[in-house]
């Protein structure tokens, strides 16, 4: 990776051009041009959201194309069609598996993070399997599994004592109060609509 940082601004950086690729969906390609420009992506003013949307139509000769699923974004990495996507932890984890030199980076305008969760209905007739499944998942193998395998940061620390100290840095778990301080927890926007009319003008542009 070229001197600069980790910024969002790689995703358009002018000496890609045409070898970058955003996702095809309004909530993740819009996000990170906000956090760019120095806004709240979870509460963009409509003045805001045109100024994301103009942008990107002004970067559009940048993108060789829109990825939209999974297998389409690591195949565009692993040909080196595109040099630097916006994607998820799991492709960066898979090529880095085939001996592909990649990573995730960490922008300093800080990294779109979300949480899954597990809901347990209150009409379950199952509550002794939902139990034993949650504390399945709360182990340290399925933890240790889920951060070698796909490259996920578990909320679990129990899973720690089982991986090399490279890993954990790597990883940034050897900080976790930092790494948790790096990251932007992402909201779905009550103007979601308004969100996919914005990306919709940006395509036809």
């Amino acid at each position: 990776m070229p001197d600069g940082g980790d910024t969002w601004g790689r995703l358009w950086d002018d000496r890609y051009k045409g070898r970058l690729s955003l996702r095809d969906d309004a909530l993740s390609s819009i996000q990170p041009v906000a956090l760019f420009l120095g806004y709240n992506p979870n509460r963009l003013t409509k003045a805001q959201l045109e100024d994301c949307k103009k942008f990107l139509i002004s970067k559009k000769q940048h993108f060789r194309q829109l990825w939209s699923t999974y297998a389409e974004a690591v195949n565009l990495l692993r040909s080196e069609e595109v040099w630097a996507l916006w994607g998820w932890l799991p492709m960066v984890a898979s090529l880095r598996k085939e001996g592909m030199d990649i990573r995730y980076g960490m922008p300093k305008e800080r990294a779109i993070a979300w949480f899954s969760s597990y809901i347990i209905s209150k009409d379950t007739k199952v509550l002794p399997a939902c139990h034993a499944f949650l504390d399945w998942v709360l182990d340290e193998k399925f933890a240790v599994a889920m951060t070698r395998d796909y490259g996920y940061r578990m909320t679990t620390t129990v899973h720690l004592k089982n991986l090399t100290p490279a890993e954990i840095k790597e990883m940034q778990l050897d900080d976790i109060p930092g790494l948790v301080s790096k990251l932007f927890i992402q909201e779905l926007p009550e103007n979601l609509n308004e969100w996919v009319q914005a990306w919709s003008e940006f395509k036809s542009a």
